[in-house]
């Protein structure tokens, strides 16, 4: 395996991985607040790795949900996942099926995102860009869960703003040089809403919206009524490895199929003109809800919602510079310093 493409989709990704962190600190200090055990929140990170799905199932365990109804809303909110891996399978010619196996497991929104907008401008690295960029996100995300859960308030209140506009920001600095470079028999931006669901960064973003709010009426490492901090949870032992176990598998096969059984199927050339669109599309569903439900409501109103103005700022820069960096820099920035007015 050449180590310098897997260490150019580590690098690469490193913008979408400072942005997933604010929230892996959300769904460890969520965990924490539902008397979910550590050693749950590190094995779900570690085995079921879908950061969606990991705080949607702290909010129904939460709630008194079961295991059967935990892990048949996980394998639904993952299904997105089937779409990302067929997409990404035609960038992957040169993997075999034992490699395309491994990299299933590393296809998040994020890693998607990475490769897809690096497989644009350059063809090389294949299934070892995607695993260095997915164990990118890995890396961020499990020791973010964990921070989350032991750090408590980590973030003071005034920066919220801009690390939660980080990871909008992170995807439409890449969404934006590659619409702006598509030529003949690209996709317009009518055909968006053919891609993806908008599940993932959706629910991250109302998740952690909602957590802010709680965790200005708590004090600074206050535990909240529902645990003494030390843990306890509401399903028993048995029932958390189920969860883990079939959590994982169902986020799996999501990702695997379609990902490795590509490798021997021919697929007309009809379908791939259509699989074109979907790497915008997904992004930009992606997008949508950060900039447009800040609080999980529709929000137009640019006085009211400062991701608006800051998401203009952010393509903007994107499209003059066509650099990631600049972008997201650019759009937090704006986001922050809209926060204090």
């Amino acid at each position: 395996m050449s180590s310098q493409a897997l260490r150019r989709g580590f690098l690469d990704a490193v913008p979408l991985g400072i942005g997933v962190t604010i929230y892996g600190l959300v769904y460890g200090m969520m965990a924490r607040q539902a008397a979910i055990p550590l050693w749950v929140v590190l094995g779900m990170s570690l085995i079921v790795f879908a950061g969606s799905s990991q705080m949607i199932a702290v909010e129904m365990i939460a709630s008194g949900a079961g295991p059967l109804s935990t892990m048949l809303t996980v394998l639904i909110v993952n299904l997105r996942h089937v779409v990302m891996a067929a997409d990404l399978s035609r960038f992957l010619p040169e993997a075999d099926g034992k490699r395309r196996a491994l990299t299933a497991f590393f296809l998040t929104d994020e890693s998607y995102s990475v490769s897809y907008s690096h497989f644009q401008k350059d063809a090389a690295g294949g299934a070892r860009y995607v695993l260095g960029a997915g164990l990118n996100i890995y890396l961020f995300w499990g020791l973010s869960g964990v921070l989350g859960y032991l750090g408590g308030n980590l973030i003071p209140p005034v920066l919220e703003p801009a690390f939660g506009f980080a990871m909008a920001a992170a995807f439409l600095s890449m969404l934006v040089p590659i619409v702006r470079d598509h030529t003949g028999g690209s996709p317009d931006l009518g055909g968006h809403r053919r891609g993806g669901k908008p599940l993932a960064a959706g629910e991250m973003v109302h998740s952690a919206c909602r957590l802010c709010r709680q965790r200005r009426r708590l004090p600074a490492g206050a535990p909240s009524s529902e645990t003494d901090g030390k843990g306890g949870g509401r399903m028993s032992t048995a029932e958390y490895v189920l969860v883990l176990v079939c959590c994982g598998a169902a986020t799996y096969l999501t990702r695997m199929p379609a990902l490795v059984l590509s490798e021997k199927a021919r697929i007309p050339e009809s379908v791939r003109r259509f699989m074109r669109f979907i790497g915008p599309a997904v992004i930009t569903a992606l997008i949508a809800p950060s900039v447009f439900l800040p609080d999980g409501t529709l929000n137009l109103n640019p006085a009211d919602n400062i991701y608006l103005p800051a998401a203009v700022v952010t393509a903007l820069t994107a499209f003059l510079t066509k650099k990631s960096l600049p972008a997201i820099l650019a759009g937090v920035l704006t986001a922050f310093l809209l926060s204090l007015l």
